[in-house]
């Protein structure tokens, strides 16, 4: 046997293996498989061997049938033999089969595996060898090619639709694969030339099929879990003595090295586990290098969509388009990301030229670029690597340099001289919305890295010759400035979003009870039986009136009857008061026992019994509370006098009422309650953050009303017109408070600032000067007046009030933070829209401390009251630089967002904020609207259920949950009526009303929760309710042209028109420019003059198809 031609055959297969490959030692060792008997078929034989597979483990089965076009040294006549080898394990060689050019190998290899975080890495990167080797006489042999199968689609789980239902089974990964793949001869002399176009291939060829047992790993388990991609570049620059020469082991400075990085990453079974990314190759390339490249990570964050164009609910255009802006500004302006880069100038002149250097690179020779490895990160792994990314541990990547397989034999001197280390942050990946990483990172000696991984100042590593460690040896990276590009990509976010627990409760849950206590519950219901039997009373005084009269006219008809005929005969003339009037007591007592013997006869009588019977009943059963028989007759007696005389009582006052008592005029309770302090200010500042100014305005105005006398109620009017714009109002508010108290501190401040803004220095500082004066330890009134002498110049005034505030506000709390005393000033000033002294006092706050969250979101604050949203942006920006991982930032950008109606990245933001570990000061406030932007997607509410898609049902879902979350919080109306909504268009009507009405008992003036109740009436076909709910919305002032709409469109549906025309009309006044509103407005009022026309005069029912031409 040839031994050399053996040996290079075995070289060639084992450097095809280890191109893409670990160390060896790393890789499970594979498990022997038991012996079987023999049995009878082909499937039995694979039962029997999924039998024998150990729990946890997996059988990999490997089958190689026939080959096409196979040529060897002789030509067509060949013998040869396969051998296959997955990665690193054992490989098996085929038998020979002799003289054909079309063997069919026959070969069969079994192998099991242990399933575990080394297996699932060797699988998704390494590939299934197949070696063609030709027999030659004399037991010799050659290589004659080679091909690779992959097997990483055994790791490529399908993802799984997240609108599917739950109980949607997971897809699972192909668990067979079977290719035919040419092979690569080592000499293309032997083959013939490629087949033209159209001719049938004349290139060898191979079929191999390849299958698992089982899934490697549970699709619960991938879920959960995540993969790792990491795509090494290229490192550079390399010191001089490493030569591109062609490979001699004779020679030690030739190219016989190849280059690897390795690095921990956290495991399941042990605490870490080593990686390592095996064969780079150094070569030399031309390209222009840049004089100073960005070193450190750059995030890579979630490519989202673009937002799909909103369902337009019934009688609704959206309101402003999609890329329009309530403030002027395009909603492209206010994406966030990464900034685009610079624009090259056309006109520039191209300086720069390309170098020709050397590099390390891990570049695949057939693709051309490196291809990323994949480590896989069990869900236990995950969690550990969240921590230590939050632990702010840098992650390390050691470089080496080993001999390159055929020059294992050789021992590198220098191994040790060349290992490298570079450190890397990764703390970007625990960032919101942010999927890797990418950058250049400079490489240390292994014992000189630091911490941060870029400890090395690039530039002057550069401009020296020479660098040296703390040894005084050279450290040759350092002085070089190499750097070595990255990327790593996870298959899903780490900081992912919470899957929020669902709400397993229902909606009266989250209702608080309100009990009537039993006495007063009785009492209620007694009252109400009285009012009932009262009631019934005056309805019967009616009947006997009616009765007694109709018996009047019959007397009166007979008796001038006859009176006619006596005065035909000559008679005196007939007297009608003589009958209705009876001239004697005899004469009137004759006339009721008739009335009552009338009564009998016709049984009236008996019906107006009857009609008593059950209000009797009531007051018994509510009243006396009797609803059980009595002992004896004595106890029968006496309840039935003291029922006697009870109801003849209660006969007197209603026959009293009815005959003498002249209607009082109604009073309503609510005029006569006073209103809750809290409750106006809180209608009020909700109504501010649902941009509802008319009705925030109305809501302070009743609330200065009502306290008059109370000085907060009109500070906090006056800051809120000087926040909305109406400076005038909110300057004659504080004038009014000094007016009543001069020395009303916060109002001194408050009016003092807006002074400032207004360049009134003089007026101003008399104000701020007394604020001072009143209340000398005032840290808040230093701080301000300090910020004043600023503004003005005065500089060591300024410096005198600053120092005493910091000195104060050291002593109170502790601190010597001088930057919060600012950032309170702020606070107070922004409120008031105070901008001048603001923007000083957080200038101030950056100069103290740097760059942080607070002063840049209080400033994107002032630039939206200023109409500025762009320059908010660029604050919000700011911030998220400082902080990507602060909840406030993200909820100010979904704030600017929503209000810029950019609902799509509002969404985004918003969630992104559930998905942070710490929560907002104003969740309530998100909650609600992520649940209207869920809403707003699904159009209109009135949509049945049935007819929705499965994703839409669970959207509305999660806006429900959105809202109910929001309720257990802090419940408003606001927050009830979204529940509301989202349970309308679930078709959970009953739990529907019940939100309505708690946000009804909450705020009983809310426009909205009217219309929506009518909305409901409607549906459940209650239209006398639903006129009176829309009745109360319209008298509340409903300024919502949405609800109008939907409520008028619920009217035709029931063809009352009156009150959907009204509707329609309303909305049409609100959006006057609405051509949807208009046409049903058109429609409804065209309808109602045809019943009118009909009704009137006559003529034939209009048609289905006339309504729709209309």
């Amino acid at each position: 046997m040839d031994k050399k031609a053996l040996n290079a055959g075995k070289g060639a297969a084992a450097a095809a293996a280890a191109a893409n490959s670990n160390s060896a030692s790393k890789a499970p060792t594979p498990l022997p498989p038991a012996p079987a008997p023999a049995p009878n078929t082909e499937k039995e034989k694979e039962k029997e061997k999924e039998k024998d597979v150990p729990p946890g483990s997996v059988l990999l089965s490997i089958r190689i049938g026939k080959a096409l076009n196979i040529r060897g040294a002789k030509g067509e006549k060949v013998s040869s033999f396969i051998r296959v080898q997955v990665a690193d394990f054992d490989y098996k060689d085929s038998a020979i089969v002799p003289d054909t050019s079309a063997p069919d190998y026959n070969l069969n290899h079994d192998q099991i595996f242990h399933v575990d975080e080394n297996l699932i890495d060797i699988i998704a990167n390494k590939k299934l060898s197949v070696t063609l080797i030709e027999s030659l006489p004399k037991e010799k042999t050659q290589v004659l090619g080679t091909t690779e199968i992959s097997l990483s689609s055994f790791v490529k789980y399908p993802p799984r639709d997240p609108n599917a239902p739950p109980t949607t089974p997971y897809q699972l990964p192909s668990l067979s694969v079977k290719e035919t793949t040419s092979f690569a001869y080592l000499n293309p002399k032997l083959l013939p030339p490629p087949p033209k176009e159209g001719d049938p291939n004349n290139q060898p060829e191979i079929t191999v099929e390849v299958s698992l047992s089982a899934p490697l790993l549970a699709p619960e388990v991938v879920e959960q879990g995540n993969f790792m991609y990491i795509k090494l570049e290229d490192l550079y620059p390399v010191p001089d003595e490493w030569s591109l020469k062609e490979g001699n082991e004779k020679d030690l400075n030739s190219n016989i090295y190849s280059y690897s990085i390795s690095f921990m990453v956290p495991a399941e079974s042990v605490p870490e586990r080593l990686v390592t990314i095996p064969a780079g190759s150094l070569m030399h390339c031309e390209a222009v290098i840049p004089d100073n490249p960005t070193l450190g990570a750059q995030p890579i964050y979630i490519i989202k969509a673009a937002d799909p164009p909103a369902i337009v609910a019934d009688g609704e255009e959206g309101g402003l388009a999609e890329s329009e802006a309530l403030d002027g500004v395009n909603a492209s302006t206010l994406t966030l990301g990464i900034p685009p880069p610079p624009q090259a100038d056309p006109n520039a002149a191209d300086t720069s030229a390309k170098q020709s250097f050397k590099k390390v690179a891990w570049a695949s020779a057939s693709a051309g670029a490196s291809s990323p490895y994949v480590v896989w990160i069990p869900p236990e792994a995950v969690v550990k690597l969240r921590e230590k990314i939050v632990a702010k541990n840098a992650w390390e990547l050691d470089f080496s340099r080993e001999m390159q397989p055929r020059f294992a034999h050789v021992v590198d001197t220098n191994s040790a001289k060349y290992k490298g280390k570079a450190g890397i942050d990764w703390a970007s990946l625990m960032w919101p919305r942010v999927i890797g990483l990418k950058g250049r990172f400079l490489l240390d000696l292994a014992d000189g890295l630091g911490a941060d991984g870029i400890s090395a100042d690039h530039n002057a590593a550069k401009g020296k010759k020479g660098a040296k460690d703390e040894t005084g040896d050279v450290n040759i990276y350092k002085a070089l400035g190499t750097h070595i590009g990255l990327e790593v990509n996870l298959d899903k976010p780490l900081l992912d979003k919470k899957k929020l627990q669902p709400i397993s409760k229902s909606v009266g849950d989250f209702i608080p009870k309100r009990t009537i206590p039993a006495h007063l519950l009785h009492q209620k219901r007694a009252e109400k039986a009285d009012e009932s039997f009262r009631e019934q009373i005056q309805e019967v005084v009616k009947s006997l009136v009616n009765e007694y009269q109709a018996s009047l006219q019959s007397i009166v008809n007979n008796s001038a009857a006859a009176a006619a005929e006596g005065m035909a005969e000559g008679h005196e003339n007939f007297d009608n008061f003589d009958i209705v009037h009876p001239k004697s007591l005899e004469e009137e007592q004759k006339r009721k026992k008739k009335f009552l013997f009338h009564l009998n006869k016709s049984g009236a009588y008996f019906n107006l019994k009857e009609q008593l019977k059950s209000s009797v009943v009531n007051v018994v059963r509510e009243r006396f509370r009797k609803k059980s028989p009595f002992s004896s007759q004595a106890d029968l007696q006496l309840f039935l006098s003291e029922l006697y005389v009870y109801l003849l009582d209660q006969m007197h006052i209603s026959i009293h009422k009815m005959f003498k008592d002249v209607d009082s005029a109604f009073i309503d309770p609510a005029v006569l309650r006073t209103a809750d302090f809290t409750m106006l200010k809180s209608f009020a500042d909700q109504s501010e953050l649902d941009h509802d100014v008319a009705v925030a305005a109305t809501y302070h105005q009743e609330r200065i009303a009502k306290y008059e006398d109370s000085l907060q109620t009109w500070s906090d009017y006056g800051a809120f017109c000087m926040r909305n714009m109406m400076a005038s109002k909110g300057i004659e508010c504080f004038k009014e408070i000094l007016s009543r108290n001069p020395k009303h501190v916060p109002s001194l401040l408050a009016y003092g600032s807006i002074c400032t803004s207004m360049e009134k220095y003089e007026e101003a500082r008399v104000y701020l000067v007394t604020a001072t004066e009143l209340q000398p330890k005032y840290v808040l009134a230093l701080t301000i007046l300090g910020l004043f002498y600023e503004i003005t110049g005065e500089e060591m005034e300024s410096e005198k009030f600053l120092e005493e505030a910091a000195k104060l506000h050291k002593t109170t709390t502790n601190d010597d933070n001088q930057a919060i005393i600012m950032i309170k000033a702020a606070e107070f000033l922004v409120q008031v829209h105070a901008t001048k002294i603001a923007d000083v006092a957080l200038s101030n706050s950056l100069v103290k401390t740097g760059p942080s969250v607070a002063p840049y979101l209080l400033l994107s604050q002032l630039e939206i009251q200023r109409g500025n949203p762009l320059l908010a942006m660029e604050n919000i920006k700011s911030a998220m630089q400082v902080r990507q991982d602060d909840p406030e930032v993200w909820a100010a950008l979904g704030h600017l967002q929503f209000r810029q109606r950019i609902w799509g990245e509002a969404q985004n933001s918003y969630e992104t904020v559930l998905s942070l570990p710490i929560e907002s000061t104003n969740m309530p406030l998100i909650y609600m609207r992520l649940g209207f932007l869920y809403l707003r997607s699904l159009g209109a509410i009135t949509k049945k259920v049935n007819e929705r898609s499965y994703a839409e049902v669970e959207l509305a879902k999660k806006a429900k949950t959105m809202y109910i979350r929001a309720c257990e919080i802090k419940p408003c109306s606001s927050s009830w009526l979204g529940v509301a909504k989202a349970s309308i268009l679930l078709g959970q009507y009953e739990e529907a009303e019940d939100s309505l009405s708690e946000a009804n008992v909450l705020n009983n003036r809310d426009s909205e929760v009217w219309a929506y109740l009518s909305l409901l009436c409607l549906i459940l076909d209650r239209q006398f309710e639903a006129g009176q709910c829309i009745s109360q919305a319209i008298r509340n002032n409903i300024k919502n042209a949405d609800a109008l709409r939907l409520v008028g469109n619920a009217f035709m549906d029931s063809n009352q028109l009156a009150p959907a025309v009204e509707c329609f009309r309303m909305a049409l006044e609100l959006e006057p420019k609405d051509t949807n509103t208009r046409a049903l407005f058109s429609k409804a009022v065209s309808i109602q003059s045809q019943d009118y026309l009909k009704s009137q005069f006559g003529g034939p029912a209009i048609a289905g198809e006339e309504v729709a031409a209309v």
